[in-house]
């Protein structure tokens, strides 16, 4: 499992009405959901983008070296597939 970040009422919403929810992979326009490798990656990177409060983190089944490559945008990872959201709590 690798982590991401997102409003989390929002992600717990859906995930509640739908059941499974998808993270947004690499589309045409889009480089792909925010993707790192552990939890602490996924706090930091809340932190830094000023979201403490709002996004939470979770779980996405996919692999790192095959579902995720490295963003033109910061440190983290680009997702390049719609990867399944795991809540961790």
């Amino acid at each position: 499992m690798i982590y991401t970040v997102g409003n989390r009422a929002h992600y717990l919403a859906a995930i509640a009405r739908e059941g499974t929810v998808f993270k947004t992979g690499r589309h045409d326009n889009y480089p792909g959901g925010y993707a790192v490798q552990t939890i602490e990656d996924a706090e930091r990177l809340i932190a830094e983008q000023r979201q403490v409060g709002v996004w939470g983190v979770f779980g996405l089944l996919a692999d790192w070296e095959t579902d995720t490559e490295p963003s033109k945008d910061g440190w983290w990872h680009d997702l390049l597939i719609d990867a399944p959201i795991v809540v961790l709590d």
